[in-house]
């Protein structure tokens, strides 16, 4: 059987088989034949790819010495399983992308994370942190486009708010003015920036909005307000929705007062004792809704369907979100969502799960975690790993646009 795969990402080419688009390989054909872009035989092709290596494990935008070579598109012809025939469509120079920081030391999450995007044509770097918005554009011209990934909290003096129940248990002073200065710079810019998780959340606070510190607390909400039928309630996490109902032990979180400080914990389990004025005791009316469990973790079965006028996560998603990895208590506030944002994607139980700064190049803010399943499956869930990489390959296809404009 003849088929061909139109429009390729070339990643390299290992004990003669070619690898391309992310997680695909197919052997190579001893005759096989090779044209476009002045490239007429597998052994230039070879050459022009490189052999595959991965950047230095250091915070920096230099790319530095690499043996992976140019960024090929192309279109692959199979005869059964093999590739017979390349069509090179294009060569260039790999955008760099830089990759925000998360936490030191480097570890695997950046490796695997780095792998994504070069497996998907870039040249990953590992972002320094900035303090200042004059180091920000510094560092972002020697960009063509950031990922900006997941992690802790964002401390809600940011935007404005003080601690609510459940809310903002751990962040990073540091990591949240570096973020913010980049992504502001980036915006500003027009560098194509893709933001995931913490990120997506940051996005909307850099454009002046706010967040909902802790989505199984605004759930509740939105159920004792009658907007959510208490009949769509799949899991009560503390509290009770009825009277007659047994309440669900309200375990606690950890407390910060107003200037953030750290007080402690809401709730001794060595003395079975509430701090007073947390409302703990009581029990904080905490749901899960329609099955929805955000800080799952392990694949998010919602059946998403994406607005048909998204910019881009309608043509990356073919509409529907199907299943992707989540784990995160926080979310936009579709109630004061930032300046120049809309809405792609929402879940049926109310939390945005994608915006779009449709102004620019390319600004996409996912609330999952597609980065986690692009290489390999993480859990027994079989995830679309395609979809997954789209995101990359989405960013990666515009940081290249940006690197070409004059």
């Amino acid at each position: 059987m003849t088929r061909t795969v139109k429009n390729a990402v070339l990643y390299t080419v290992r004990n003669s088989t070619l690898e391309y688009n992310a997680t695909h390989s197919a052997p190579v054909a001893a005759d096989i034949a090779v044209e476009g872009c002045g490239i007429k035989d597998f052994d230039t092709l070879c050459g022009v790819l490189g052999t595959a290596d991965m950047p230095g494990k250091v915070l920096s935008v230099r790319v530095g010495k690499r043996t992976l070579g140019s960024l090929v598109y192309a279109d692959i012809t199979m005869d059964d399983g093999t590739a017979t025939h390349i069509r090179i469509k294009s060569v260039t120079r790999r955008p760099v992308v830089g990759i925000s920081w998360r936490h030191i030391p480097l570890n695997d999450f950046y490796s695997d994370i780095a792998q994504v995007l070069e497996r998907n044509g870039a040249y990953a770097v590992y972002l320094p942190q900035v303090t200042g918005a004059e180091d920000a554009r510094a560092l972002l011209k020697k960009l063509d486009g950031v990922l900006f990934t997941g992690g802790v909290d964002i401390n809600p003096a940011l935007y404005g708010e003080k601690q609510t129940p459940h809310g903002a248990a751990k962040f990073s002073d540091s990591r949240d003015l570096s973020d913010s200065l980049l992504m502001k710079q980036a915006i500003r810019a027009n560098i194509p920036v893709l933001a995931i998780c913490r990120s997506y959340q940051m996005l909307s606070v850099v454009c002046g909005g706010k967040l909902i510190q802790d989505v199984p607390l605004w759930l509740g909400e939105k159920v004792k307000s009658g907007e959510i039928d208490s009949s769509r309630v799949t899991k009560v996490l503390s509290g009770r929705i009825k009277e007659t109902d047994e309440a669900v032990k309200d375990t606690g979180y950890t407390v910060y007062d107003d200037d953030m400080q750290l007080v402690g914990s809401s709730y001794d389990s060595e003395t079975d004792t509430y701090m007073e004025n947390t409302g703990c005791r009581e029990g904080h009316l905490r749901v899960e809704v329609d099955g929805l469990c955000h800080l799952g973790g392990i694949g998010f079965h919602g059946d998403i369907q994406v607005d048909r006028k998204s910019k881009w996560l309608y043509g990356i998603t073919k509409g529907k979100i199907s299943l992707v990895s989540t784990s995160h208590h926080q979310a936009v506030d579709p109630d004061c969502l930032g300046k120049g944002l809309t809405v792609a994607a929402v879940a049926e139980d109310g939390i945005v799960e994608a915006i779009e700064y449709r102004r620019n190049l390319f600004c996409l803010g996912v609330q999952y975690h597609p980065e986690k399943d692009a290489l390999r499956n993480q859990t027994d869930v079989e995830m679309n790993q395609d979809e997954c990489n789209a995101y990359f390959r989405t960013l990666v296809k515009y940081a290249l646009a940006y690197s070409l404009l004059p």
